[in-house]
């Protein structure tokens, strides 16, 4: 009987994207870093330029959502014709390249924002620019020109107001909705030569975090609270604010302090205690 309960259990139990990260967190706690983007306007992240951009490297990082639009990244060469950035269109990584004036677009085929925690690669090879979701390849953009003259830094979640519209070579993506959710373990590489139909293989290349130059509005921390003791249930979106966590049921079909309360449960007392907006969620494990 003993057997048969160890079996069930195991045979219930799946080794989620969220169980890799808190083991990756257990392991090795330096390498673990994140931020959280409130998707308040005004907000930022400025990171050193991914060089790799240019030419040939990957940026690899892990994504938490339940936005479907906005603006996750961008870098451009100072407002003449190259650019690279990441937005989310529809629940949808949407990846456009300018090489040389001319513009390309690509989608995923599954939307990200469904609040689980997803792993995203950009990889460089030259004229190809490839999309990568969960380890597999989503779409590989090949433009005219291979070299991307790339000279800004690299913005996540939102583009700093003093940077003019003039300046940049995209400027729309300065008018994105900023990112709401949590980004984790931003790394790149910067490679002489990538096979991007290899660029999977975590083996090509050094990575290497990239450096934070500077941020506005980005809570740095918060994340812990969140991953090492989150009480939000059914998928609830947990916040903090002074070191204290809090729950959004936004459409999980749920109420209650912490989610766990079908609507018919809510009291008409609780209806009045609001919760700052989420940051990121990792439902129950």
């Amino acid at each position: 009987m003993n057997q048969d309960m160890a079996s069930r259990r195991s045979s219930n139990f799946n080794f989620s994207p969220l169980h890799f990260l808190m083991l990756l967190v257990l392991l090795r706690p330096i390498a673990w870093s994140a931020l959280v983007f409130g998707g308040e306007p005004g907000q930022w992240a400025r990171f050193l330029r991914w060089e790799g951009a240019s030419w040939a490297g990957r940026l690899t990082f892990q994504l938490h959502t339940n936005q479907s639009q906005g603006l996750i990244m961008y870098q451009d060469d100072g407002g003449f014709c190259d650019f690279l950035t990441l937005l989310l269109s529809e629940g949808r990584l949407q990846l456009q390249v300018g090489a040389a004036c001319a513009e390309s677009m690509v989608r995923s085929d599954r939307q990200v924002d469904d609040g689980r925690w997803h792993w995203v690669q950009l990889g460089r090879a030259g004229r190809q620019t490839m999309l990568s979701l969960d380890g597999e390849t989503q779409a590989t953009l090949v433009t005219g020109h291979g070299r991307l003259q790339i000279t800004s830094d690299l913005f996540l979640g939102g583009i700093p107001p003093e940077v003019r519209t003039s300046s940049l070579t995209f400027p729309p993506a300065k008018y994105e909705p900023p990112f709401h959710g949590l980004i984790l373990n931003l790394r790149c590489s910067d490679e002489d030569n990538l096979n991007v139909e290899r660029a999977s293989d975590k083996q090509q290349g050094d990575m290497h975090e990239v450096l934070l130059l500077s941020s506005q509005g980005i809570n740095p921390d918060g994340e812990r609270v969140c991953m090492e003791r989150n009480p939000c249930e059914n998928g609830g979106l947990c916040s903090v604010t002074d070191d204290e966590a809090f729950c959004d049921c936004s459409g999980t079909g749920f109420s209650g302090r912490y989610c766990d309360e079908e609507p018919g449960h809510l009291m008409m007392g609780d209806q009045g205690n609001r919760l700052p907006r989420s940051m990121f969620s990792h439902g129950r494990m």
